[in-house]
């Protein structure tokens, strides 16, 4: 089996292809402050790609024309009220490397192009393009792996179980160790 990364689709090179379907949950995902002990420090990598020390025996890429990177937020508009706004892009970059035990390894990567992000309303979008995000000067959002929590041994073919992933998300100029639950 596969990590699957939220919302991704991932490509082994190998062209085994793995259907993420987990999405960020509300009530795991965050900002964990302090960090866990003993996460690994990961060296600089290339976008979408593992760091030159890290060796993988297997690599599954994202496939982004099938994947998509999203927000959903709640806003309060004048005369219409509440509302949910949804904005995602299919500008993903990205890597999982796996173990020869088949398990996910720290420093695997993925990227999104910031300045892709589109919702139902332009207006919305330039705003947080050009205010929230500050997309032209902070155009990439950027998760690096550095746990896999509820994952013992690789999965068989075919099974499925929940887990945390653990890693450093930076957007714009600050990186913090964030975690969410997800599907494997």
């Amino acid at each position: 089996g596969a990590l699957m990364a939220a919302g991704l689709l991932v490509s082994a090179v190998g062209s085994v292809n793995a259907q993420a379907t987990a999405t960020p949950a509300a009530s795991t995902m965050g900002v964990l402050d302090p960090a866990p002990d003993g996460l690994p420090t990961c060296a600089t990598s290339e976008i979408g790609s593992l760091p030159a020390d890290v060796e993988a025996a297997s690599l599954y890429t994202i496939v982004a024309d099938q994947s998509e990177a999203r927000y959903v937020a709640q806003e309060e508009l004048a005369q219409v009220g509440a509302t949910t706004a949804i904005g995602k892009t299919q500008a993903i970059a990205g890597a999982i490397g796996f173990d020869d035990a088949g398990m996910p390894l720290a420093c695997s990567r993925i990227d999104v192009d910031m300045r892709t992000l589109q919702s139902d309303q332009a207006r919305r979008d330039n705003y947080l393009y050009n205010n929230t995000l500050e997309a032209e000067k902070y155009p990439l959002a950027t998760f690096v792996l550095l746990d896999v929590k509820g994952l013992d041994a690789p999965l068989a073919d075919g099974e499925t179980k929940d887990v945390t992933l653990i890693g450093n998300l930076t957007l714009r100029d600050t990186t913090q160790v964030v975690a969410w639950e997800a599907e494997a």
